[in-house]
């Protein structure tokens, strides 16, 4: 099938060949928008995958920082629960140390009551049962 026959006038000729050409330079334009389309495409996906890299490694910075934030706080943590049995250990080690010579004085006190004693003694040793008896409640 050929588009422009012998027997055509000049003037079909032309009005044919102008709507080739029409036709061409519609898919010239065509094929180059498609060809800008994608190479816009092409850069906005460029684009797009160094945003990504970028956000990537700043989230694998965040998260390295945030995994030394952890371990920075188990670190305290155990030296805070350390600290804390240290402090058990010598309170009970100090009430001990300082409810020794009471419970020695206790003992003194009841071995004394049990002797014979003038008034003033059973007097003295009633006060001091009654100030021990007031410091254990």
């Amino acid at each position: 099938m050929t588009l422009l026959r012998e027997t055509d006038s000049p003037e079909r000729r032309v009005e044919k060949l102008s709507r080739i050409s029409d036709v061409l330079i519609d898919r010239i334009d065509r094929l180059e928008e498609m060809r800008g389309s994608a190479w816009s495409m092409f850069q906005a996906a460029v684009a797009l995958e160094q945003e990504v890299e970028a956000r990537t490694r700043e989230l694998e910075r965040v998260l390295a920082d945030l995994s030394e934030r952890n371990r920075e706080l188990a670190v305290a943590r155990a030296a805070a629960e350390e600290a804390n049995r240290s402090k058990t250990r010598f309170l009970r080690a100090a009430s001990h140390d300082l409810l020794q010579p009471l419970s020695a004085a206790r003992l003194f006190l009841t071995a004394l009551s049990d002797t014979d004693l003038d008034p003033f003694q059973q007097e003295l040793t009633g006060r001091l049962a009654g100030a021990f008896d007031r410091s254990k409640s």
